[in-house]
């Protein structure tokens, strides 16, 4: 009963931390995996800031 209490008191702080770090950065980021011609990429990708943070994370998370 402890245990779980204490993930709980762990889990909001850190869910409502991702909730304002995704209202923070909505602005749309262009990520280039070009590096030979960064100006003219021939693949780059559009998506908001929080979206690379949270995908970050997801993939940290599987692949850790």
């Amino acid at each position: 009963m402890l245990r779980r209490i204490l993930a709980l008191l762990v889990a909001f702080p850190l869910g409502a931390l991702l909730i304002a770090i995704a209202v923070s950065n909505r602005q749309i980021m262009q990520l280039v995996l070009d590096p030979f011609r960064p100006e003219q990429p021939a693949l780059a990708v559009e998506l908001p800031f929080f979206m690379y943070l949270l995908g970050t994370l997801f993939f940290g998370v599987i692949f850790g």
